[in-house]
C-alpha cells in the first residue's frame, strides 16, 4: 500500500481515507477495467451502422489488446477471481455485466437472428484470449517491443474479421435449400 501511495504522489495513509482494504482497491481497479473495456466495445459496435460490420470488427477486437498492453497489471486482476471477489462488490459485477453485454450486442450485429451464445462465448474467449497471450504468454516474448505486439494483434484482427465477414457474407449469397430437400 505504501508503494501505491508513493507512486500516486500521497502519503501512505491517503487511501485508507478511500478504501476500506486493499480487496476494495482491487475491486476499484477492476469495476473501472471493466468500465472502461465496455466503453471502447460500445465505441466499436456504434460503428456497424454508418460504416459495416467488419469497421465493428476491427476496433473492437483492438481495443481489448491496447486495453491489455496499456493497462497490464489491470488486465490481470480483471479475470481473476483470486484477486478480486466479485461477489462482494457490486459494481464489479455491474462493470462485467456491461462489459459482456456490449460483446453480446457486438455478436448481435455480426450475425444477427443467428446470434447464438456460443458464438458470443467465441468472442469472449477471443478478447481474453489474445492479451493474455500478448501480456504474459509466449506471444509477449514472440514480438518484442509493444510495437510489434500491437502489429500482430492487428494482423490477427484483421484476419479474423475477413474470416468473419467472408462467412457472414458467403451465408448470406448462398441460396437456402426447400425444407425437406437432401443435399448431395
Amino acid at each position: 500500500m505504501r508503494a501505491v501511495a508513493r507512486r500516486a504522489g500521497s502519503t501512505y495513509q491517503a487511501p485508507d481515507h478511500y478504501f476500506a482494504d486493499r480487496d476494495s482497491i482491487l475491486a476499484a481497479l477492476v469495476a473501472e477495467g471493466f468500465g472502461e473495456l465496455a466503453q471502447l466495445l460500445r465505441q466499436a459496435s456504434d460503428l456497424a451502422p454508418t460504416s459495416g460490420v467488419r469497421a465493428a470488427l476491427i476496433p473492437s477486437g483492438l481495443a481489448d489488446v491496447a486495453f491489455a498492453l496499456a493497462q497490464p497489471g489491470v488486465f490481470r486482476i480483471m479475470f481473476r477471481p483470486d484477486a478480486c471477489n466479485s461477489a462482494r462488490f457490486p459494481d464489479v459485477i455491474a462493470a462485467g455485466a456491461r462489459s459482456r453485454s456490449e460483446l453480446d450486442r457486438l455478436n448481435a450485429i455480426v450475425h444477427g437472428d443467428r446470434a447464438r451464445p456460443s458464438r458470443a462465448t467465441l468472442r469472449w474467449a477471443r478478447v481474453h484470449g489474445q492479451p493474455c497471450l500478448l501480456v504474459d504468454g509466449p506471444l509477449a516474448a514472440a514480438f518484442e517491443p509493444e510495437p510489434q505486439r500491437q502489429r500482430h494483434a492487428e494482423e490477427v484482427t484483421n484476419e479474423l474479421a475477413d474470416l468473419i465477414v467472408g462467412s457472414h457474407e458467403a451465408r448470406i449469397s448462398r441460396p437456402r435449400r426447400p425444407a425437406g430437400a437432401r443435399s448431395r
